[in-house]
């Protein structure tokens, strides 16, 4: 049942977006989606809102319905960095990674924006998980660009590196993650096992 304290009405989607919040803080998850739904129809191109909404959808185990919510909002914002995310993560998690690709490629195809690292480092584990080392290769370049003393993305140079047989450069890419800092224990443990097992 949605409440709304007497004498208050919603007058812009920031309104209706903090009161979805309110009555997921309740547990309200029928009344969160009617009002994102709501907000949606006077906002039609608020990526805030479409997120939230999908977001519940994935929560109540709705990965179809969430997946229509974020094809519509890249129809309407095509690139969203934050949309096509998690569009494709939804994807990938059901093994679709062809397509989880190919919307995170159309997302950094977009001139501009905001989080194309994000973007770039979920388009390189996938093209890893994919086996395709080349592209995984030229992502994680690109990502060092930026952070060279990235431990994440320097390992995943690194075994891009390691399945193209380049051992030489990924063992220096294993050595540069190892020293990086930061890495979880197991990380560390991992990256160890990779540099005794090339310097053999």
């Amino acid at each position: 049942m949605r409440i709304r304290p007497s004498g208050t009405t919603p007058v812009n989607e920031v309104d209706e977006y903090r009161q979805a919040q309110e009555l997921l803080a309740a547990g309200d998850f029928g009344g969160a989606m009617e009002t994102l739904r709501i907000a949606l129809q006077n906002a039609p191109n608020d990526a805030r809102l479409r997120l939230a909404l999908a977001d519940i959808h994935v929560n109540l185990g709705q990965k179809d319905k969430a997946q229509t919510v974020l094809k519509e909002g890249l129809r309407r914002k095509p690139g969203d960095a934050q949309t096509s995310i998690l569009y494709a993560r939804l994807l990938a998690e059901d093994g679709d990674n062809e397509p989880a690709l190919a919307v995170l490629n159309d997302a950094l195809s977009v001139p501009g924006g905001s989080n194309k690292a994000d973007l770039l480092a979920f388009a390189a584990a996938l093209n890893q998980q994919s086996g395709r080392y080349v592209q995984a290769e030229r992502s994680y370049r690109l990502l060092l660009q930026q952070q060279a003393d990235n431990g994440i993305w320097l390992m995943g140079l690194a075994i891009a590196l390691q399945n193209q047989s380049k051992n030489a450069e990924a063992l220096e890419a294993f050595r540069q993650a190892l020293y990086s800092g930061g890495l979880a224990p197991p990380i560390q443990r991992f990256i160890s096992e990779q540099i005794r097992l090339l310097e053999r």
